[in-house]
């Protein structure tokens, strides 16, 4: 299952030219926004050594960067969602890893007489990092028109893009821990030497 997730994660849609100069190419100042994407540090630590490992696998010939692959992770889910969308699947599926990700809450006392609801999960795993990504314009749009159909669905949902891109790169990041890595690394190396003529990262 989370092979086959990882293989969906990196692999174009159908009838879908996936171009990583669309994204990585600096574009005019006017022509992109700033997502901030925040996550605990394990995630960003992990995925840091995750690329590292690509680039040895590489033998050096693919220097990928952190913002490169988030950025890819929610290029290739846009590229999806244009090709015919399940809206009430994808409602389905953002919720279960919502609930997956966030830490359950406890009652917990901090006085005699005042009691809180506290997240259960704490220490330096769970401690919180940032990371600034610049997409286009039209690319964060076109994910916050999705989230709003997404709601005209189920009014209770509410997800911003930069919530919905941290959410897919927590959920690669978690996938990568649990899954078969080499295989995954492989399959990201082919990917991206398969469109090499598009690459600005080489």
């Amino acid at each position: 299952m989370i092979q086959e997730k990882i293989s969906q994660m990196i692999r174009p849609a159908p009838s879908s030219r996936f171009t990583l100069s669309r994204l990585f190419s600096p574009p005019p100042e006017d022509e992109y926004i700033t997502l901030r994407i925040r996550a605990p540090r394990y995630f960003f630590l992990r995925a840091t050594v995750f690329i590292d490992d690509i680039r040895e696998l590489s033998r050096g010939r693919v220097h990928l960067q952190l913002p490169d692959l988030i950025s890819l992770l929610y290029d290739n889910f846009l590229a999806k969602i244009r090709t015919g969308v399940d809206m009430k699947a994808h409602l389905h599926s953002l919720r279960k890893t919502l609930e997956y990700f966030e830490p359950p809450l406890e009652l917990s006392q901090k006085t005699d007489n005042h009691w809180a609801l506290t997240s259960s999960t704490t220490g330096e795993r769970q401690k919180k990092a940032c990371l600034d990504l610049a997409v286009r314009k039209a690319t964060a749009y076109r994910g916050e028109v999705f989230l709003y159909d997404l709601e005209h669905v189920d009014a209770s949902f509410s997800m911003s893009v930069e919530e919905l891109v941290t959410l897919l790169f927590m959920e690669f990041v978690e996938a990568i821990r649990i899954g078969n890595v080499e295989k995954i690394m492989k399959e990201i190396l082919h990917f991206i030497e398969s469109q090499q003529d598009d690459l600005q990262f080489y």
